[in-house]
């Protein structure tokens, strides 16, 4: 008589294949999506300035006003120090493979190549237009002329503190043309109102 157990189909040993996560594990792929979903980031949809529209351009900066510049990498690394500093990818040499690898100090902002300004002050897109102005060497006299009589102090005052923030020699030094040239013009509007008088046997 045999002592064999009869076996039944309950006891068949699951396949290695086939892995079900149990009633109270949560569903992996149920997690991916989560995770993909917590990762993306809907991009804000601005205008882009007219004089600096074209995409192709690495860096896409912002300002407070809602007003996107599309700017090369490189103008930014030379007017800002700050910007300079953000881009820059410091390079070591990897020992192991004999080939160059980022350094992790290396920030984000090279990836993400979009840079929101939040300064309702100084960081608006005016602003902005007279700093890369400033940074490709062109006279901001005509801009400024521009400007409402009442309203040009503060336009050259967030010049000066947008090129205070951002460690720009170019925008500082356009600042203080800007005054030089505002001064100039005061001192001869002045001198043209003083009443004529005869000076070293001469007349004005």
């Amino acid at each position: 008589m045999s002592n064999t157990a009869p076996s039944t189909a309950d006891e068949t040993p699951p396949s290695a294949g086939d892995k079900r996560p149990l009633d109270d594990e949560p569903d992996p792929q149920s997690k991916k999506v989560k995770s993909k979903k917590a990762k993306s980031k809907k991009v804000k949809t601005v205008p882009a300035h007219p004089d600096w529209n074209d995409t192709s351009n690495g860096i896409r900066l912002v300002s407070s006003d809602d007003v996107a510049f599309f700017v090369p990498i490189y103008l930014l690394q030379t007017g800002s120090t700050v910007f300079r500093e953000m881009f820059s990818v410091v390079v070591v040499q990897n020992p192991s493979s004999q080939t160059l690898s980022p350094h992790p100090s290396a920030t984000s902002a090279t990836q993400t190549h979009s840079i929101e300004m939040t300064d309702t002050e100084f960081e608006t897109s005016g602003t902005i237009h007279m700093f890369l102005n400033a940074v490709q060497g062109i006279s901001l006299r005509s801009y400024v002329n521009n400007v409402p009589v009442f309203d040009r102090v503060q336009v050259i005052e967030s010049l000066l503190r947008f090129a205070q923030k951002w460690e720009s020699g170019p925008a500082l030094a356009a600042y203080e043309r800007v005054l030089m040239d505002e001064a100039t013009k005061s001192f001869w509007k002045e001198l043209s109102r003083a009443p004529r008088h005869f000076c070293l046997g001469g007349s004005w």
